[in-house]
């Protein structure tokens, strides 16, 4: 199980980061999805809930394959047709990742409360929730993206920002997880 919660850590850290060298993704997403699609296929056996992530997880591969091939939403872009079906499909994106997100979350949840561990269930249900919030405060800050762009930019930098952070968390959520059940 371990080395499952390894390949989850690094899944994880593949798609929180993005890594340019020469405008050359170094860390593709779809190799992260990969490696947490791997890792939930395992730990599956032991928990139902990443059977529900892994399905996700999938989904993810082929998003980021996509992702690879359109440019995606930064700051600075003009509103025009093509833009708004790429935030609607960036939007999407997001929720899709939440929904996983949220399964590994619910699987590590779970395994916490198995093994009475109260003090990794609740670091678990704290960080998701902070994870939920935010980033359904981004995408209903994306909706008004159109009418008030100039105004909602810094504010969503913000938002992506403190996402970046609650991410950082939930990866050291694993690695903490990675690191009880080696103990038992």
């Amino acid at each position: 199980m371990n080395k499952q919660y390894k390949k989850l850590f690094w899944g994880l850290i593949f798609i929180s980061f993005n890594f340019t060298f020469f405008n050359i993704n170094i860390l593709p997403d779809f190799i992260g999805y990969i490696l947490i699609t791997y890792a939930l296929t395992e730990l599956s056996k032991v928990e139902e809930a990443y059977i529900k992530g892994k399905k996700y997880s999938e989904i993810m591969i082929l998003f980021s394959i996509f992702k690879l091939f359109i440019p995606f939403p930064n700051f600075n872009f003009t509103i025009s047709t093509e833009n708004i079906a790429i935030l609607i499909i960036s939007n999407l994106f997001n929720i899709i990742n939440l929904i996983l997100y949220y399964y590994i979350c619910k699987g590590i949840y779970n395994q916490s409360e198995k093994v009475n561990n109260i003090e990794l269930k609740n670091i678990c249900s704290f960080r998701w929730n902070l994870k939920f919030y935010l980033t359904c405060i981004a995408l209903l800050i994306s909706a008004f993206y159109i009418n008030l762009s100039t105004y909602v930019e810094l504010i969503l930098m913000y938002v992506y920002i403190l996402i970046t952070i609650i991410n950082i968390l939930i990866i050291l959520l694993v690695r903490k997880t990675m690191k009880i059940f080696n103990e038992i």
